[in-house]
């Protein structure tokens, strides 16, 4: 008889509106005030209107394509869990870890002001604003981690047998706490 493979999402704690807004504002007010400079720029030196205007539009429909991108990947982010496995979804890529590989150093609960040496310090590949983590990171104690932090206070870590660090702000992380509990069998 197959066992059931289904996967449970696990939700995130947190809001990630408040870094979809910071992704707004760093997208488009620079970009914004780099273009209307270019644009005046333009027209000082004889450029008609229309032809000057014309010009901004290639790179502000470029701007909201990546944006709608960016912005579709981070409300995307999430993990899924099944009997076998975790699966973390990072926003720019994903990561299917086994169970077995995790469960012998178990699921920390942390809160990254009390251990800043747990703290994402460089960003190899990944999404960072306010509010929200994603992707590849150095920690601050030079371990690398795969990191999914909606919530700064409430992170789950999880190790696997190289090394390499999970730090997950789970809403609830009883499930995968279970989880993990019955690979060990």
């Amino acid at each position: 008889m197959a066992e059931n493979v289904s996967a449970q999402v696990l939700p995130l704690a947190g809001d990630r509106e408040r870094a979809l807004r910071w992704l707004l504002f760093w997208m488009f007010v620079p970009s914004g005030v780099l273009l209307l400079i270019l644009f005046a720029s333009a027209l000082i030196h004889g450029t008609p209107p229309w032809l000057a205007g014309s010009a901004l539009l290639g790179p502000l429909l470029l701007l909201q394509v990546l944006y709608l991108f960016l912005s579709w990947r981070i409300r995307r982010a999430g993990v899924a869990l099944n009997a076998q496995a975790i699966g973390i979804d990072s926003g720019l890529g994903s990561r299917l870890i086994a169970l077995q590989r995790l469960a012998p150093r178990g699921l920390r609960e942390i809160d990254l002001a009390a251990h800043p040496e747990l703290r994402p310090l460089l960003r190899t590949w990944g999404i960072g604003l306010p509010g929200f983590s994603s992707g590849w990171y150095r920690l601050r104690d030079g371990r690398k981690a795969l990191c999914l932090i909606t919530d700064r206070s409430r992170v789950c870590m999880l190790e696997d047998e190289t090394g390499v660090a999970y730090l997950l702000s789970l809403e609830d992380p009883a499930p995968l706490r279970r989880a993990l509990e019955r690979s060990q069998d």
